[in-house]
């Protein structure tokens, strides 16, 4: 029973109760309890794992209680526009456009609402997360495909010099989207005189997969269009809209054509202005100091304000989409419906290429307000693992309580260690012999021990069993107990040689 010892000695905080060895070997009732109190400590042994994973620690923001007043760049009469009749002016914001539009454009691909998007540098900082109030540049589109062969300005679809701000630079891709101009586009009387909203029917060309030249007759399931030999189907959009479309030939050093590219035509009706927008989320970059901030909302047209850059941003929108395309920010990829993906690309266009503007023609401020976020973490509790960590916990207790019981129900000798277990025995019930298990054992302690006082037989009782057991009653254990640490010590102890017969370490 060994083992039952040991267990027993944990479980009552090393108190042990001391039994003949006899009676330890055929207690069924101890051996019962034992097994049900090192039973019932298993569960909390295995149980932390559940612990960790009933809790989720989930990192976000909350919002503080004040507003914060903040100041942000706005036009007033007398700003200064005839800045854009420089290159580098007109320059320099179609590049600041195209690069804003590489911050998350998903937004403007959603078709279920209207959405609203600035970009801006205030007098406050703003965390990522914060809301803010303030007017938000409003664009509204409705798309309706037409014949190519409908308007003679589609001969214009593809060409920069009519859709384009800047020194022309041809090269688009599939997917890029362009309002047809016109004219030519020259800055000189472009300044607006007034602010107003913006109501217009635009002419937009969006760039399709072209296709190879080739002659002869086409294969029963083409899926190139007899009437403008340009594709009806697309793995970007699917099956197009049954209109005809406008072929542009691409020749090649020989001056032969070497492709054709091919787009759709739509006239698209637009309404812009601004819009007070309440508190929209703010995203904030640590690095650059700038931020943008994002809401939507339904079609409203009637909350519109006037607008002093709305007419400006729609020239400029046609290139910040060119250079978008290009480096790759938005692709066909973003949405597969071809009529989503106009409006997407010329909401996102719009947004950057006002904010562009606004950026480099403000002249005077206006006070805004925002909430400020704050960072905080959020806990999640998996309640089912929770209670099962608390009844896996409680069956510790239940153990504790059955050695508590079986603590107040024993009557035998308990004490702190094991080791020194003999020295709370009587001595009278220990054989004393040389081959004995007894107090003799305990010369073997060691230093770091709690220091013995000096410990006597009760000789009599010793000898008179001794003798009447027919052994030597000089065959007898050391008066005391000597640590092993000690052991030359123990040679001076004063015993008495008819009591001792050897001295033990």
């Amino acid at each position: 029973m060994k083992l039952l010892i040991e267990d027993l000695k944990r479980l009552l905080s090393l108190r042990v109760p001391i039994l003949p060895a006899v009676e330890t070997e055929t207690s069924l009732r101890w051996s019962l309890w034992a097994t049900c109190a090192i039973t019932l400590m298993w569960p909390h042994s295995f149980a932390a794992p559940l612990a960790s994973s009933s809790l989720l620690w989930i990192p976000g923001i909350t919002l503080l209680n004040r507003e914060t007043p903040a100041l942000i760049g706005e036009i007033g009469p007398h700003t200064d526009w005839p800045a854009i009749l420089y290159d580098d002016t007109r320059a320099t914001a179609v590049i600041s456009a195209a690069a804003m539009t590489a911050n998350e454009p998903y937004y403007a691909f959603r078709p279920d609402r209207i959405h609203l998007r600035r970009y801006f540098n205030t007098s406050e900082y703003m965390p990522t997360g914060s809301r803010v109030n303030l007017p938000l540049p409003y664009f509204a589109a409705d798309v309706r495909w037409i014949d190519a062969s409908s308007t003679n300005k589609s001969i214009y679809a593809g060409n920069a010099e009519y859709s384009d701000v800047g020194k022309p630079v041809g090269i688009r891709l599939v997917g890029a989207t362009s309002i047809i101009m016109d004219q030519k586009w020259t800055p000189q009387g472009k300044s607006p005189k007034n602010t107003t909203i913006f109501h217009d029917i635009r002419l937009v060309a969006v760039q399709l997969p072209g296709v190879e030249p080739f002659d002869g007759p086409l294969a029963p399931d083409s899926s190139i269009s007899e009437r403008d030999r340009c594709r009806t189907t697309t793995k970007q959009f699917g099956k197009l809209s049954p209109v005809a479309q406008h072929q542009v030939q691409i020749i090649n050093g020989y001056k032969e054509i070497s492709y054709y590219d091919c787009y759709m035509l739509a006239e698209v009706a637009i309404t812009a202005g601004m819009y007070p927008a309440r508190d929209c989320k703010v995203v904030t970059s640590d690095t650059t100091s700038q931020s943008y901030t994002t809401c939507s909302v339904r079609r409203n047209d009637e909350a519109l304000e006037n607008d002093w850059l709305a007419s400006l941003a729609l020239d400029f929108t046609s290139e910040t989409l060119k250079y978008t395309v290009l480096q790759n920010f938005s692709q066909p990829w973003i949405s597969s419906d071809l009529d989503d993906y106009v409006t997407g690309m010329l909401t996102l266009g719009y947004h950057a290429s006002w904010s562009a503007l606004m950026r480099r023609l403000w002249n005077e401020t206006e006070l805004i307000s925002f909430k400020a976020s704050e960072p905080v973490v959020y806990v999640a509790v998996h309640k089912v693992k929770l209670y099962i960590w608390l009844g896996m916990n409680a069956t510790l207790t239940l153990s504790a309580i059955l050695g508590f019981g079986a603590s107040m129900m024993v009557k035998t000798k308990r004490v702190c260690d094991t080791a020194l277990a003999p020295l709370a025995m009587d001595l009278s019930d220990i054989v004393h012999s040389p081959g004995a298990w007894g107090l003799c054992n305990a010369a073997s302690l060691s230093r770091q021990d709690n220091e013995l006082p000096r410990m006597r037989w009760q000789a009599s009782a010793l000898r008179n069993r001794n003798e009447s057991e027919g052994g030597d009653g000089n065959k007898f254990c050391s008066r005391k107990v000597v640590f092993a640490d000690d052991a030359p010590l123990a040679r001076t102890m004063d015993v008495k040689m008819d009591s001792l017969s050897e001295l033990r370490y």
